[in-house]
């Protein structure tokens, strides 16, 4: 019985081996019939060893692409365009004229006071005087450190006395081309608190902005567009205690979905000159973890909170500062440049220029370190990063050209600007993955062709010709299961069944 039942499995395997043998005799994967067709063992032998040595380099140049890919290698590609219409770049203007001397005065809780001997004040302070004579009626603060507490602390952003636009803006207009008529620019908007270079308020105005402007979008316009201000300012305006080097103003630009500081990241003007900004935009586009830019996409949280928050690296950081430190104390430190409208802390200053130095009031300082680490670790660049590249001339106005002017002192205020679009260009730069899915797929089917010579219709074929050799074993252990699972019924239940 046992003989019998060896007979038909070395029958079964004999069969099966033939018919395993007769199928991969007709396979397309190089090498395989070759090996199968040889009757000699030892040229079998030979043919199955180059064919596994081809198998061992494929697989070992496989697996080292695959290191290669996991590593997620980048590559940059850079394009240059100069387009016809371009989208209009944001500005900011700011100076450190937030309050002005005129405005504490009328509603200082303490009294502004005469200057005592005019002669020697205009000696130090020439800006208020003419013929070294003050104006009748000026009047000063009597003491710096109460300026600072009650503009910085005291009050509140939102109980400031608003500055009109026309009081530092004196004029801006469009020329869009040589035969267009100039057109005046957008009315600007006042931005939030901006961190100046000493301790007082600060007057900002932006331009063609859409920050918290829900649906809005960036206008274009030609890019022979020149963009002329006339900018006005009023030095008479300022605190006494505040030095000449400081009566400027600064401009940025920046993109129309972003604040910024100018004080941090723009240019300073001083009145009597001239200046021209020659404009171009450069973007950067950066690839997601796991990547090596690691970058966010910032642009979708920033559209879903109302065109409001920040779009780079460094804003996140500031930001993430601001909002730590306001939980913790429920006021911003001076040294956060992040625009907003939140009460400040106290600095312990006693001079606009903190002379002295930054009082370390209730351990701020060890809270500044803390958070900064903690807001380092969790931003990241953004995704979509559009910054501008600036040229600038900077002449003084003749004094002919003030010479001609009746009120010459007044004049001497003025800053002209002019912003020029000829030059402008678009230089992109993108990030992308060095291995897209058409490159890996060359890369595969390179290393399958050299080592193997296998295409995909071969791979389809050698997988058809698998499932036919094995469908035999499958039938085989299927029938084996359902005899054992389902009982021998005789001939005669059966018969009765039927009835």
């Amino acid at each position: 019985m046992r003989r019998g039942r060896l007979f038909l499995k070395r029958s079964y395997w004999t069969r099966f081996c033939r018919h395993a043998k007769k199928i991969l005799e007709k396979s397309a994967i190089a090498g395989v019939p070759q090996i199968v067709a040889a009757n000699n063992p030892i040229l079998k032998l030979l043919r199955a060893a180059v064919f596994f040595s081809c198998l061992f380099g494929f697989l070992y140049q496989f697996f080292t692409f695959l290191q290669l890919y996991w590593a997620y290698p980048i590559v940059m590609d850079v394009q240059v365009k100069s387009p016809s219409k371009i989208l209009v770049p944001a500005f900011t203007i700011c100076d450190h004229n937030g309050y002005t001397l005129k405005n504490y005065c009328s509603i200082t809780k303490h009294k502004c006071v005469p200057v005592l001997n005019d002669t020697e004040f205009c000696l130090i302070r020439r800006r208020y005087c003419h013929r070294r004579k003050l104006p009748p009626g000026f009047m000063i603060p009597p003491d710096q450190s109460l300026i600072i507490h009650e503009i910085m602390n005291g009050r509140n952003a939102t109980a400031i006395p608003e500055i009109p636009q026309n009081h530092m803006i004196k004029n801006c207009e469009m020329l869009i081309g040589e035969d267009a008529p100039t057109t005046t620019c957008s009315k600007a908007r006042k931005t939030p608190y901006t961190k100046g270079d000493i301790v007082t308020r600060t007057n900002c105005l932006m331009f063609n902005s859409i920050w918290d402007l829900p649906g809005a979008t960036i206008q274009d316009m030609p890019s022979t567009t020149v963009i002329n201000l006339l900018l006005l300012t009023n030095k008479t305006d300022y605190f006494p205690q505040i030095g000449d080097q400081f009566v400027a103003m600064y401009i940025d630009f920046h993109s129309p979905m972003t604040l910024t500081n100018p004080f941090v990241n723009g240019f300073i003007m001083y009145p009597g000159m001239r200046y021209k900004y020659y404009i171009k935009e450069r973007i950067l586009k950066l690839l997601p973890a796991p990547y090596s830019t690691n970058c966010t996409d910032y642009l979708t949280e920033w559209k879903k909170n109302g065109n409001k928050g920040p779009i780079s690296l460094a804003d996140c950081i500031e930001y993430c500062k601001l909002e730590l430190i306001r939980k913790q104390r429920k006021c911003v430190d001076f040294f956060n440049f992040y625009p907003h409208n939140e009460p400040l802390c106290e600095t312990g200053c006693k001079d606009f220029v903190c002379s002295s130095g930054y009082k370390d009031v209730d351990g701020m300082s060890e809270s500044l370190t803390k958070f900064g680490k903690i807001c380092a670790e969790k931003c990241r660049p953004g995704c979509d990063q559009k910054v501008y590249e600036i040229t600038k001339e900077e002449i003084q106005v003749p004094e002919e050209v003030f010479a001609q002017i009746p009120d010459r002192h007044s004049w001497k205020q003025y800053i002209y600007v002019r912003l020029s679009f000829d030059k402008f260009d678009i230089t992109t730069y993108s990030y992308t993955p060095k291995f897209e899915l058409i490159e890996t797929f060359c890369y595969l089917g390179g290393y399958v062709g050299i080592w193997l010579g296998i295409s995909l219709v071969a791979v389809f074929d050698f997988v058809e010709s698998i499932i036919i050799i094995l469908k035999h074993p499958y039938r085989r252990m299927r029938n084996k299961f359902r005899t054992k699972v389902h009982p021998i019924v005789s001939q005669e239940e059966r018969i009765l069944d039927r009835y």
